[in-house]
């Protein structure tokens, strides 16, 4: 899918030079160059996000606290010509654009030292998001990968639930595949649970309706199942 014309002229985008980014995105994303602006734009993926607007929404209430927070630009979400976060298409698709941040990697480090400063960082991106009045937190696949392969990852993760449950924060992990997987993760206090265990994507959202009676004994009483985006 190329980048429309209809949402370069939403976001006011004026003989834009348009890359597409391939890898690292769950939605399908554009970088979009100008001579005034350097930006990423996105098209909301609606089968992984059941409401994009809301979602645009609270990443920009997050992004802001955070530059409030370390007074420092960061993840900048840009409106459209009319003032809105999110553009919504002809076709019920939803796009929203945000500053470009360019250098970022992840590698994996066996400094004690740099996983200090690490963690660190990482504890200064929950303190300013401590003043945001949030109800759910979700926590990313990857952290819950990564929490299964270690102790410390499953204190790690003990830790940010027990955070959460203080502040009365309800709890979400991600890619729960397996029978292990959902073991781990309620000694871990996350509440609830996404992942193939309960059902591959499916644009069908009645597939949904039943679950698997084998998986269902896993939770020992019936369970409660909610839709998150």
């Amino acid at each position: 899918m190329n980048l429309p014309d209809a949402v370069c002229e939403g976001f006011g985008l004026r003989a834009p030079r348009i890359t597409p980014v391939i890898e690292g995105h769950i939605n399908e994303s554009w970088r979009v160059t100008t001579a005034k602006r350097d930006l990423i734009v996105q098209r909301i993926n609606g089968f992984v996000f059941s409401n994009p607007s809301v979602m645009i929404a609270n990443a920009d209430r997050a992004a802001r606290a955070l530059r409030t927070y370390w007074n420092d630009p960061g993840l900048e979400f840009i409106e459209t010509r009319d003032g809105q976060l999110a553009l919504r298409d002809a076709e019920g698709n939803y796009w929203r654009a945000a500053r470009y941040v360019d250098h970022i990697e992840v590698t994996a480090h066996g400094d004690p030292e740099i996983a200090f400063r690490a963690a660190e960082a990482f504890g200064r991106v929950l303190t300013g998001l401590a003043t945001l009045d949030v109800d759910v937190v979700k926590f990313d696949g990857s952290v819950i990968k990564d929490a299964q392969k270690v102790a410390k990852g499953r204190a790690f993760l003990k830790a940010l639930t027990r955070f959460c449950r203080e502040l009365g924060v309800e709890t979400i992990g991600e890619m729960v595949d397996s029978p292990e997987g959902l073991e781990f993760v309620r000694e871990c206090g996350v509440q609830y649970v996404q992942g193939f265990l309960f059902g591959e994507p499916n644009t069908n959202i009645l597939s949904f309706a039943k679950m698997d009676k084998n998986i269902e004994k896993l939770f020992g009483k019936k369970t409660r199942r909610q839709a998150f985006g």
